[in-house]
């Protein structure tokens, strides 16, 4: 199963230089948001937001793109909201948080694989 050391992990040997404490302040910020939440798997739902942010590595994204990954269904799954994720992330990982909010609503709505890549 997916840790987050393993993104930590591929986050060094791909060279970024993230500020790693921050990154694990998400993935703590996410987890205990999404705590006793499941996939249909079984899984807990944390195990979501790392295999986004994993995958989002691989185009080389600036650090606020990685939080924000790790955040992005926070604010719509759980009580956390928009201004709890700024105030500690800011509003930079805000925005994003809320701009990949409004690309799950157009996901949602549109059964084309061509739309939702």
């Amino acid at each position: 199963m997916i840790t987050c050391n393993h993104l930590v992990n591929k986050i060094k040997k791909l060279g970024f230089e993230f500020d790693i404490s921050r990154i694990k302040l998400a993935f703590e910020f996410a987890n205990q948001a999404h705590e006793g939440q499941k996939r249909f798997s079984g899984d807990p739902y944390i195990i979501h937001p790392l295999e986004v942010a994993m995958r989002i590595l691989d185009f080389h994204p600036d650090e606020d793109t990685v939080i924000a990954a790790l955040l992005h269904d926070v604010s719509e799954d759980t009580d956390r909201t928009l201004d709890d994720i700024e105030n500690v992330f800011g509003p930079g990982v805000r925005s994003l948080v809320r701009g990949m909010e409004k690309l799950s609503q157009v996901r949602s709505r549109v059964d084309e694989p061509e739309v939702e890549n």
